[in-house]
């Protein structure tokens, strides 16, 4: 546990005390949830969205998890769920998905604050799964490519060289798991290169569909149905 140290007064030990007492009691694998009563999903607040083409963490990614001078509370290897979350001793279960490593440090830091004065969080991105995205459809050449900075709709079918001489364009899908919810926004590929529709920066985990027909019969409809291009729906499974 951190360290007492002179001239912080009474409360830094007070603070320590009571995050010791909460983790002999809660403090369990990261992957099993914690038998305190955790807190509330941690959810996206006012802080920053990772950027197009920064690493975000998604389902199936590895990540470290070092609290500074905390060795209760720091972990190695904890594998994010299908569903882009985890659970943490006393913080219980957190929503990670599509977060950058920055992002979810910092609101771990702000949780752990009801039982550490001042933690410092540092969270790693060990193995990702998720930092690519999928290109499928009428493409020449189909396949999941490593996003390196900015990685925009047009950049990823020029990744997979280009659409087939049967493609539709207008009809251009880019599927998003957003809070573990699928998501879906349509885009017309014509409609960008005339810069009449901004080209969408993509984000890792990303799946792009050409052709509308490659999609579920249900999740073409709810596309075709969308008012707007461009929107991000949720669709049902």
């Amino acid at each position: 546990m951190q360290r007492h140290r002179q001239g912080h007064g009474g409360h830094y030990g007070v603070a320590t005390t009571r995050a010791t007492l909460l983790l002999a009691a809660a403090l369990v694998t990261p992957n099993v949830a914690s038998a305190a009563r955790p807190d509330p999903t941690i959810a996206a607040t006012s802080l920053p969205a990772a950027t197009p083409g920064q690493t975000v963490i998604g389902a199936g990614d590895l990540i470290d998890i070092q609290v500074y001078d905390v060795q209760q509370l720091s972990f190695q290897g904890i594998r994010i769920d299908p569903a882009g979350h985890f659970s943490y001793p006393l913080l219980g279960t957190i929503d990670a998905q599509g977060k950058a490593p920055q992002v979810l440090s910092a609101e771990m830091a702000e949780g752990l604050r009801r039982y550490l004065v001042n933690p410092q969080v540092t969270v790693f991105v060990k193995e990702s799964a998720t930092n690519t995205v999928t290109v499928i459809g009428s493409v020449t050449e189909p396949g999941k490519f490593k996003l390196i900075g900015h990685t925009s709709l047009m950049d990823a079918v020029a990744l997979a060289k280009g659409f087939t001489r049967i493609a539709d364009q207008k009809q251009v899908t880019i599927l998003r798991t957003i809070g573990g919810q699928q998501t879906a926004a349509l885009f017309d590929m014509r409609k960008i290169r005339r810069g009449e529709m901004t080209d969408p920066p993509l984000l890792g985990g990303d799946k792009v569909v050409v052709g509308i027909n490659h999609l579920e019969a249900a999740w073409r409809d709810a596309l075709l149905a969308a008012p707007l291009l461009g929107i991000f729906a949720q669709l049902n499974n």
